[in-house]
């Protein structure tokens, strides 16, 4: 039996493994089945990736949203404290530095939400479904 030198070694072992009628037709269904299969490894690749990627990035994000989530009810309960301190003469401080305190913190807490609704929650997928169209 002797196989055509300028043949790949895969369909050289190929025509070995099938005998010396080998047609050419044979050797389009094993080239189009090697295609499907390594179109199939890269996309399970990807998809894999993707899936570990989403999996860490929602650690990273329910950490983030538990830190910040803390510290803006610490910022809301110290906000609220002062300001019926304030109200009830407890704490004796001028007008404008308890309007100041009080519009400040407030604009840090808005500013704080925005920051976790675009950032922790961003539009994902997009650009994976464009990688898997690309294959």
């Amino acid at each position: 039996m002797s196989t055509t030198p300028n043949l790949p070694t895969e369909i050289q072992d190929f025509v070995k493994a099938i005998g010396d009628p080998v047609t050419s037709d044979q050797l389009d269904i094993y080239g189009k089945y090697k295609k499907i299969h390594d179109k199939s490894f890269r996309l399970r690749t990807i998809v894999e990736a993707w899936k570990e990627q989403q999996t860490e990035d929602r650690k990273m994000r329910k950490a983030f949203a538990i830190a910040i989530l803390i510290a803006l009810f610490l910022q809301v309960l110290i906000i609220n404290t002062a300001f019926f301190l304030i109200g009830f003469n407890v704490i004796s401080i001028p007008h404008w530095v308890a309007s100041t305190f009080i519009v400040s913190v407030f604009t840090e807490i808005i500013s704080m939400t925005m920051l976790v609704l675009r950032y922790l929650f961003p539009k994902v997928g997009t650009e994976v479904m464009s990688l898997i169209k690309k294959l």
